[in-house]
């Protein structure tokens, strides 16, 4: 199939929920990440066989990381490309391979990445390469998804269709990552680099390796035929298209947050709702128990902010609000490139706890007014304890808000990751 006439701008945020990362799980220490894969079907995903074909009969010691969602799946099967092999030169030849995952909302919602197979690639076509970056194996203090621009060099050798150069600028780490033609379909998945293959003779190593993604056939992957005219909206669910945020709270003396502590810029694509980032102090798995965490939000629009935690662990799931946490609702009103920093409840720093709750974040239109709320929580001035209050009300009204407004409020649910390991924090 000849190229399309048509062109599209590669915007990276467009394909964000469809893009994770490949991790080895490491016993005490930070997990590594290994490379790039992307959504190619229901539950299935593709990165490239060198990435993950030690791990054949191990799966289970693989996850993949979803940056935009912030969650995590075991991986249950590896399925290398039926011609995979690795020659005496180095070279890896039809380095595919396709992931099973068991997903969960929102990320079993999102939308594969739009393929196009049998499509001629021109010599010198421009390209576009899309994922999330990876720095010396861990997960880059960016957790936006990034594209990256370059050319199609050509075939790495005379009659061979599938295995290409190129000269996009990727990195160790980005093995795996779609590349993308001019019209939005992915034609190529990046294998790394060529300076580990001296039997090449390449004048240069900025000439790299990518796969024609053809390739995936063979693993039963399907193709369209033409991609789509746009990815945005479409992949992520509306509750969940830029906008992200993890904790839970512990509740008694100075117990207080479990966050999801990375940083990520999410989008909520609606008529009167404008993306929000949000900026965590750290990156996700750099928390340990207690230790103190800090979010920013920034959203794109005037709106009006509401964030709770349902707590699955005490009875009748009472729900708490971190934010606003005035009497009436007044805070709840954030202006379009206003800052907002949440590192306190009450008097208490946010800290990181072991349990993971259930939360609840809404967007809404400052073309609608802001709810009156009541309290978030009280305190016993003698003995300097909070008492969080039970917002199931507020809760419960916006989500009948949501339901006659569904283009002025976006409502995002979650779970809230659990620290993974504890440490001393009376002197944090």
């Amino acid at each position: 199939m000849n190229s399309s006439n048509s062109t599209v701008t590669i915007n990276a945020e467009d394909y964000a929920g469809s893009l994770a990362h490949v991790v080895k799980a490491e016993s005490g220490s930070q997990d590594v990440v290994l490379g790039q894969a992307w959504l190619c079907g229901a539950g299935q995903l593709a990165t490239c066989g060198h990435v993950v074909d030690a791990f054949t009969a191990t799966p289970n010691l693989l996850y993949v990381f979803f940056p935009l969602s912030g969650n995590r799946y075991p991986v249950s099967q590896i399925r290398l490309h039926p011609s995979f092999v690795r020659q005496q030169d180095q070279l890896v030849r039809f380095d595919a391979a396709l992931l099973t995952v068991s997903l969960a909302e929102p990320d079993s919602l999102a939308r594969p990445l739009p393929i196009t197979y049998e499509k001629t690639l021109p010599v010198q076509l421009p390209l576009t390469a899309v994922r999330y970056p990876v720095h010396l194996g861990q997960f880059s203090s960016s957790m936006n998804p990034l594209a990256q621009m370059g050319r199609l060099l050509g075939p790495l050798r005379k009659h061979d269709n599938f295995h290409l150069l190129h000269d996009l600028a990727l990195s160790p780490g980005d093995s795996g990552a779609a590349i993308f033609a001019p019209d939005g379909s992915v034609v190529a998945m990046h294998c790394g680099d060529t300076a580990t293959l001296p039997g090449l003779n390449l004048p240069t190593t900025s000439i790299r390796l990518a796969l024609w993604v053809d390739a995936l056939r063979d693993l039963a992957v399907d193709g369209q035929i033409e991609a789509p005219e746009r990815a945005r909206g479409e992949h992520l669910p509306l509750s969940l298209a830029k906008f992200i945020l993890a904790f839970s709270i512990a509740f008694a003396g100075a117990t207080a947050f479990l966050l999801s502590p990375q940083i990520s810029a999410l989008q909520i694509d609606a008529a009167r709702v404008k993306p929000v980032v949000l900026l965590y102090n750290k990156s996700r798995n750099g928390f340990t128990m207690g230790e103190p965490v800090e979010i920013s939000l920034k959203p794109g629009s005037d709106c009006h902010l509401y964030l709770f935690d349902e707590d699955p662990f005490s009875p009748n799931h009472p729900v708490y609000r971190a934010f606003p946490q005035d009497d009436n609702g007044a805070m709840a009103s954030v202006k379009a490139g206003e800052s907002i920093s949440i590192k306190m409840l009450g008097p208490q720093k946010l800290r990181v706890n072991d349990k993971q709750d259930k939360l609840h974040l809404f967007a809404v239109s400052s073309a609608l007014p802001a709810l009156k709320l009541g309290k978030a929580y009280d305190s016993d001035p003698s003995t300097m304890a909070i008492q969080m209050v039970d917002n199931r009300s507020a809760l419960d009204e916006l989500k009948k808000l949501k339901d006659k407004y569904p283009e002025d409020v976006l409502y995002t649910e979650m779970d809230g990751p659990v620290a993974k390991s504890t440490v001393d924090s009376s002197k944090k």
